[in-house]
């Protein structure tokens, strides 16, 4: 498997208390890693074909990116590695700005702390496989336990009258509507 770690500075947000060159050069060295770089803002339109680029040119099988927040940018980055071919499945995120960048004043500490969390992303990332998303159908029943107040069951019951529902009582019958 050859892996691109890609560390973003987050602006200052992660390289004010964390040395990401460091974190690259770490991760470099980290086995399976074909490609390792640093970069300002890797969420930018720059940023993204920076890891575009080296999907390519590297053919990459897997991605870890170094940054803020999954929430944030983590459909961002499985975007930009399946528009270079590879699947968004494949991609792990290491948080380095709520793990380590905002909890950290020392630069040392905050950079270990990121090399850390980007080893343990890579450790990660060789387990993954390629999935597809898939549809499920939803039934749309649901089961009400315990509800013995006729004012809140009627307000229950307005709720829900577009489904198939099932009382619970205490009685352990089960009471079909």
């Amino acid at each position: 498997m050859r892996i691109g770690v890609f560390v973003c500075h987050c602006g200052e947000n992660i390289g004010r208390t964390v040395d990401c060159h460091a974190v690259a050069e770490a991760c470099a060295r980290f086995p399976g890693v074909a490609h390792s770089e640093d970069y300002k803002y890797m969420c930018s339109d720059p940023g993204q074909n920076l890891i575009k680029q080296a999907i390519r040119e590297k053919s990459l099988d897997a991605v870890v990116v170094g940054s803020c927040s999954p929430h944030m940018h983590e459909k961002t980055f499985r975007k930009a590695c399946s528009d270079a071919g590879i699947n968004p499945y494949m991609v792990e995120i290491a948080n380095l700005r709520e793990h380590c960048s905002w909890i950290h004043d020392d630069i040392k500490a905050g950079t270990k702390k990121s090399i850390d969390l980007m080893r343990f992303a890579v450790e990660k990332v060789k387990f993954n496989v390629p999935l597809s998303p898939i549809r499920v159908p939803v039934t749309k029943r649901t089961l009400v336990i315990g509800v013995e107040s006729p004012e809140y069951r009627q307000h229950l019951m307005l709720q829900m009258r577009v489904m198939k529902w099932f009382w619970l009582r205490k009685s352990l019958r089960l009471v079909d509507t």
